[in-house]
Parts: structure tokens; C-alpha cells; sequence
């Protein structure tokens, strides 16, 4: 199972691409839903600003 990213974590710098899947329209854990999707993660970009705090968070 990959690791969640919440992108406001220092642990989202150390991540290799090759770890982490994005999951859309994923409801229910419990089995796969009509709708959802898998994608592999080529490559993750930090923004250049990105100061490691939540300010300004939506």
C-alpha cells in the first residue's frame, strides 16, 4: 500500500515518485468503487515557495 501524502508534511519532500499512487474516486476503502482510479506518480514537484507551514491553507 502506498503512503498518503498530505502535501503539507516535511515527509512529502522525501518521497520517491515511484512510491506513491494517486486514488480518485476511491469512497469506500473496503473494495474497489465504480468510478476509481489509479495513477502512478511520475514525478513530484515541490513548489518553490512552499515555506513548510499552513498558512494560507484552503
Amino acid at each position: 500500500m502506498s503512503p498518503i501524502c498530505n502535501p503539507f508534511s516535511s515527509i512529502f519532500r522525501d518521497l520517491i515518485s515511484s512510491s506513491v499512487v494517486v486514488m480518485t474516486g476511491d469512497h469506500n476503502s473496503g473494495y474497489k468503487d465504480k468510478y476509481e482510479q489509479e495513477f502512478n506518480v511520475l514525478r513530484i514537484l515541490p513548489h518553490p515557495r512552499y515555506s513548510g507551514t499552513r498558512d494560507g491553507a484552503v
